[in-house]
């Protein structure tokens, strides 16, 4: 059974559990509030109903939500903003507020992928056009709080044409993949967040990846970053334990790579089934890994013929 989104080209999506919405980017320029209550894998009387959408930047890409504000934060693509959507007024439940956006917040060129540290209220975009991650106040910038939305925030230089983005809460640390370059940048989520900003002004380490870095996913249980390399067909195994934030003595050591499908995109974790699932858009598939014999500490179940060597740098 499929939803419809009352939008073209849809890409990122989001689930509020607190109210059972779902909330999905078109890329015509909205996102769609679905009821999840309506339209799951059991009651499907609603997956036909056209939701109700609300209007935000040009060309919406990726999309997050930070919990404790009930905010969605909406990367958009086409226009160089972030938009701010009150997932308390607008949701599944009450549409009151899915007339209009809270905010908009400017950041830099052609954003893509957003990230929600809600331990330290960040939130973290990536902007392709000027390979650097926007480090957004969830404070002052919210559903409830709008005072500092106008302000441009700070911005950390990473790899080249960042395309994905994940966190490590326990750890605070911030992955940052690099497609073009490659790599995935390590930055440290104490002294880069939304209040302090030291760390920000510095370059953070790069540990290589495959060819086409692109989306990535933690497994916060087994501390495991896990990178689909779109131009080789495979997902480099980074061990979070030995390169995070603090520690770098990992991050150059040889990454296991595990094969998979065709110009794989994107990574998504179940750490309750210990299930790792790569998209393939090149071969219409999802590759599962099995994260109990494919992770930071156990490589037996990732492909022991193929490795991709790692290398620690910092760029001048």
């Amino acid at each position: 059974m499929t939803a419809v989104t009352a939008g073209t080209d849809p890409i990122g999506v989001v689930v509020d559990a607190s109210t059972n919405t779902v909330y999905v980017a078109n890329a015509s320029g909205s996102v769609a509030v679905v009821n999840g209550r309506k339209c799951d894998a059991r009651a499907r009387t609603g997956c036909r109903v056209r939701p109700a959408t609300i209007h935000v930047g040009s060309s919406p890409q990726f999309l997050a939500l930070d919990e404790k504000t009930d905010t969605i934060y909406v990367a958009n693509f086409g226009s160089n903003t972030v938009s701010v959507i009150d997932g308390g007024t607008c949701n599944a439940g009450t549409t009151a507020g899915c007339g209009k956006v809270r905010a908009t917040i400017p950041v830099g060129p052609i954003p893509f992928t957003v990230a929600v540290n809600d331990v330290t209220s960040s939130i973290y975009v990536t902007n392709l056009g000027a390979h650097t991650v926007s480090v957004i106040d969830g404070k002052t910038c919210n559903a409830t709080n709008v005072t500092g939305c106008e302000h441009r925030p700070a911005t950390i230089n990473v790899g080249e044409t960042p395309g994905g983005i994940a966190l490590n809460r326990r750890t605070n640390t911030i992955y940052v993949t690099g497609e073009s370059s490659n790599d995935v940048s390590v930055i440290d989520g104490r002294t880069c967040n939304a209040r302090v900003r030291s760390g920000c002004r510095q370059r953070p380490v790069h540990v290589l990846a495959g060819l086409g870095a692109r989306g990535i996913a933690v497994n916060e249980a087994t501390d495991t970053v896990y990178v689909a390399n779109t131009g080789e067909n495979s997902v480099s195994v980074i061990d979070g334990a030995s390169c995070n934030a603090t520690v770098h003595s990992g991050c150059g050591r040889r990454a296991a790579v595990a094969p998979v499908g065709i110009s794989p995109r994107r990574v998504a974790v179940d750490e309750l089934t210990n299930t790792i699932y790569v998209t393939n858009a090149g071969s219409d598939s999802v590759t599962m890994l099995n994260g109990r014999t494919c992770n930071g500490q156990v490589r037996k179940g990732c492909d022991p013929n193929r490795r991709v060597a790692g290398a620690l740098r910092r760029a001048g």
